[in-house]
């Protein structure tokens, strides 16, 4: 049996001694082990800091470097729960805003935890992100890894998407993203 690496084809005895990447994705495994300190956007529930007051971890989401764009996506709800949708970013064009953490080790765990990394519910990529007019490259962000047809989000899921929001993105992106709500409610 051959398998398939990086462009590189290795016999299966060859690959026995390679090992699993830990997150799937060598260039993230990479980023992650090599730093002790990572941007990271948040485009959905992961602005609002009442969810990280809620759970204790507030103080590990202080250091915001500020309203980010991810140019080249799009804002979806293609992540089923059993009441609706939840958020994701897929690359269709466009652009998403949203905060810019600079995170540490704890709130990193934290977050691989919250967005279900180890159930294959979201997994971490690297995206480049403008703040103002400066550009971040290996930025990391979570998108949903089984994408389903776009659903509505529920109302309480939306209200911390707003509210977390507000006063970080631009006036255009959250009137953009209102219509997106309503549009999904149809």
């Amino acid at each position: 049996m051959n398998v398939f690496v990086y462009g590189n084809t290795y016999t299966s005895e060859q690959a026995e001694g390679m090992g699993e990447v830990p997150l799937g994705d060598w260039r993230v495994d990479q980023v992650l082990s090599g730093q002790r300190e990572w941007l990271v956007f948040a485009y959905g529930s992961a602005m609002d800091t009442n969810r990280f007051q809620e759970s204790g971890v507030d103080g590990f989401f202080e250091d915001i470097v500020g309203t980010g764009v991810l140019r080249g996506y799009d804002l979806k709800f293609t992540r089923r729960a059993p009441d609706g949708g939840r958020a994701d970013v897929m690359e269709v064009g466009g652009c998403v805003e949203g905060k810019v953490y600079r995170v540490g080790t704890v709130a990193l765990e934290y977050l691989l935890d919250r967005e279900g990394v180890s159930g294959k519910i979201y997994r971490p990529t690297l995206v480049d992100v403008t703040v103002d007019d400066a550009l971040f490259q290996d930025v990391l962000v979570f998108v949903t890894v089984e994408k389903e047809a776009e659903m509505c989000p529920p109302a309480w899921y939306a209200k911390e998407i707003l509210r977390g929001a507000s006063g970080w993105v631009s006036d255009e992106y959250m009137h953009v993203f209102r219509a997106k709500l309503e549009a999904t409610r149809r």
